[in-house]
């Protein structure tokens, strides 16, 4: 298909598949598109962003209910069982092609010399939530979780290094490395520190230098107020759990 579209078509097509609501063929543009070898602009890496969480989530999701279908129903209805695992094996197989397809066009970007740091990391963030998407849905892929904090943890360091604290890029990366944390290794504490400390960078910087000291103010709003949101509700929770162990 590459040979018949130009990049500027698969791009168009990608957005035309948004407004449809097509995020199958959506994702299937953007992943053409990566294939030019040239970095994608601040919109499409919004569009790749977005054509990755439309086609990968209903998946996530489906898998997580039919799992919870699974523990609920009684065990020894064997047939049903067994319609139930062959379905939730279908949407699995669906989901795990769908990553293999992603890494395989981030893997390919990210050996291309001329990226910027700013896209390096967001492609480091990709390829993390992949890895992150394959490890919480236990599909027998023992070393998803290992590849997810390796790469999650090398965007990390060239982000601290390399990019303000109000990057957008920087914060959406930390905050899916938090909800890595949380969620896959079930390590509240560290997922809070790492959070936190970024938010009391930005908010440092903010106070130093001015908001209008990173080149999009509404793209880091957009990055910074779901890491907040993440930081209060997880502490919340590691509080209320306090309490009932002191009762």
């Amino acid at each position: 298909m590459t040979n018949q579209f130009t990049r500027q078509d698969l791009i168009q097509l990608a957005k035309l598949s948004d407004r449809a609501e097509k995020y199958n063929e959506m994702i299937t543009y953007m992943l053409l598109a990566s294939k030019f070898n040239q970095d994608f602009s601040d919109e499409e890496r919004k569009l790749f962003t977005f054509a990755i969480k439309k086609s990968t989530q209903p998946r996530r999701t489906a898998c997580t209910f039919i799992s919870n279908i699974q523990d609920k129903k009684d065990k020894e209805d064997e047939q049903f069982q067994k319609c139930l695992q062959a379905f939730k094996q279908k949407i699995a197989r669906e989901l795990i092609q769908l990553c293999d397809d992603i890494l395989e066009a981030v893997i390919h970007s990210l050996n291309n010399k001329i990226l910027t740091v700013e896209s390096k990391v967001y492609y480091l963030k990709i390829k993390g939530d992949c890895y992150r998407i394959l490890a919480e849905q236990d599909f027998g892929n023992t070393h998803a979780s290992d590849n997810a904090f390796e790469t999650y943890s090398l965007g990390y360091d060239i982000a601290q290094q390399k990019l303000c604290p109000l990057n957008s890029i920087r914060l959406s990366l930390t905050n899916n490395f938090c909800v890595f944390y949380y969620e896959i290794m079930r390590d509240p504490t560290k997922a809070c520190l790492t959070g936190q400390k970024l938010i009391n960078l930005a908010l440092d910087h903010a106070e130093l230098n001015g908001c209008e000291s990173c080149n999009n103010f509404t793209a880091t709003k957009s990055a910074l107020f779901p890491l907040v949101d993440n930081i209060k509700y997880w502490t919340f929770i590691q509080q209320e759990n306090y309490f009932v162990e002191e009762l």
